[in-house]
């Protein structure tokens, strides 16, 4: 924190070099590719930016024009990150004056293309960054499909995807409206209510709260669960198959905690807590009888719990792996299957999670890391499972998940491979309800959301378009 030494005796002796240099709280420095010739340095300082020499360090002129700071840095948890991290300068220029200049900070991704006179913020968080995908239980006749973005809010189609329209109203966040008046708050996963036709009802979760639309999207109510302890909890959610009557909705956080409402989301409490962070629920499709649901959890090694008292307790299944996601099937009453998707392959119970059995006969190797993962609801006719798997794409089994084989190829053409975002919650692959008869699956990628018609065969781009801010 005291500025920039520079020694030219191999390290014997340091000279101070703090000429111009305004903040002497240097984050890095970078050298010209041609430093032995022009004598050109940068540094990159925790407050006022990137700082110029041109002469070895003698003297120092400021060049921050287009870096930009955040005020969120104050905040007690960030007050003592820098703003601007390390520089780095790209070889290949014909002069420094035209050297191109990658700069982190904690505002966003800086880069400069005239040796650092000019700073411009580069894209790292897409528009249209993917989320989740709930679909309609009344799909066949609806044809309701809603999306959630990171930054972009949440969209409505009701033509099966083919077009959309924003339903962004109640969720506008305060804090990000003083930067721009189309901020809308970061969303995580949403759902329709299995009660839809009926109740109208739309369920969302974010970083610190539970958002909750009774007219299809139109309008959005919010209930902040963060207290000031826990200010980012990333909830996971989900919601009983009997909704309609028992109002019941579950979200984990990232602290182990498993919330509960049983009425329809308008309070919670916490009735119990996991080892680590909850990454996903699988839900009993007769929770309404049995109570039952599982539940992911970090850290690694992670396991699979599973709750027979509606989440009060719970029990380790005794997997012990990294799990990304959880499918269960529509006739686990009956079959006590359960899918479990695990950095080092997939993974599958037979008698709900008393033993655990790695897929092996599958075309993406055995022990793949699995992205995605969702089971057919027509499973037990069908036996139709789909995965997405790290660098290889999309698999398909339609014998109850004892061997896969590749589908989708023109999503590898694309170059999309079905993903979240670092800690997932929710999953990237949604069946339609009827798929027994529309074959119809939906799906999203960091690049955007794809519908197939055809059981995963073949896919069609049908991102919504940006309707708030563009980065």
């Amino acid at each position: 924190l005291s500025g920039v030494y520079r020694s030219t005796d191999r390290g014997v002796r340091y000279a101070v070099k703090n000429v111009g240099l305004a903040d002497t709280s240097i984050s890095s420095i970078a050298f010209s590719p041609a430093f032995a010739s022009d004598s050109t340095l940068w540094v990159s300082t925790w407050t006022a930016g990137v700082f110029t020499s041109r002469d070895g360090a003698e003297c120092w002129t400021q060049t921050s024009v287009g870096l930009t700071r955040n005020t969120q840095k104050y905040q007690a948890r960030y007050e003592k990150r820098p703003h601007f991290g390390r520089i780095l300068a790209a070889n290949g220029a014909p002069s420094v004056e035209s050297c191109t200049l990658f700069l982190g900070g904690f505002d966003g991704f800086f880069h400069s293309t005239n040796g650092g006179r000019t700073w411009a913020e580069r894209e790292t968080l897409p528009s249209t960054l993917p989320i989740s995908i709930g679909v309609s239980p009344n799909f066949a006749t609806d044809g309701s499909v809603a999306v959630t973005t990171y930054i972009n809010g949440a969209h409505m189609s009701e033509d099966r995807g083919d077009t959309w329209f924003p339903i962004n109203n109640g969720l506008e966040e305060r804090a990000f409206v003083q930067q721009k008046p189309d901020r809308i708050a970061r969303l995580f996963g949403i759902a329709f209510s299995p009660a839809y036709a009926s109740d109208n009802r739309l369920l969302c979760a974010n970083w610190t709260r539970f958002l909750q639309s009774m007219n299809r999207g139109r309008r959005w109510t919010v209930r902040n669960l963060s207290p000031e302890s826990l200010p980012l909890q990333q909830f996971t959610m989900s919601i009983s198959p009997a909704y309609g009557r028992d109002g019941t909705v579950f979200l984990g956080n990232r602290y182990g905690e498993v919330w509960k409402s049983q009425d329809g989301g308008a309070s919670f409490e916490v009735v119990s807590k996991l080892g680590g962070h909850v990454r996903g629920f699988a839900i009993s499709p007769d929770y309404a009888h049995d109570s039952t649901l599982f539940a992911s959890a970090a850290p690694f090694p992670g396991d699979v719990y599973v709750s027979t008292d509606g989440a009060v307790t719970w029990s380790p299944t005794g997997i012990k792996k990294s799990v990304t996601h959880l499918a269960i099937s529509p006739a686990f009453p009956s079959d006590a299957t359960l899918f479990a998707g695990t950095a080092r392959g997939l993974y599958v119970t037979r008698d709900a999670g008393k033993t655990w059995d790695l897929v092996q006969d599958a075309d993406y190797g055995a022990t793949s890391n699995i992205e995605a993962l969702a089971v057919s609801p027509s499973f037990d006719n069908d036996g139709t499972v789909l995965v997405s798997v790290s660098g290889n794409g999309l698999f398909k089994s339609v014998d109850g998940g004892c061997t896969f084989a590749a589908t989708g190829r023109d999503l590898l053409d694309m170059n999309v491979v079905f993903a979240n975002i670092p800690n997932a919650v929710a999953c990237p692959i949604v069946f339609s309800p009827d798929y027994g008869r529309d074959q119809t699956v939906f799906g999203y990628a960091p690049s955007g959301f794809y519908r197939s018609t055809d059981g995963g065969e073949h896919w069609r781009d049908i991102t919504p378009p940006t309707t708030t801010h563009a980065m």
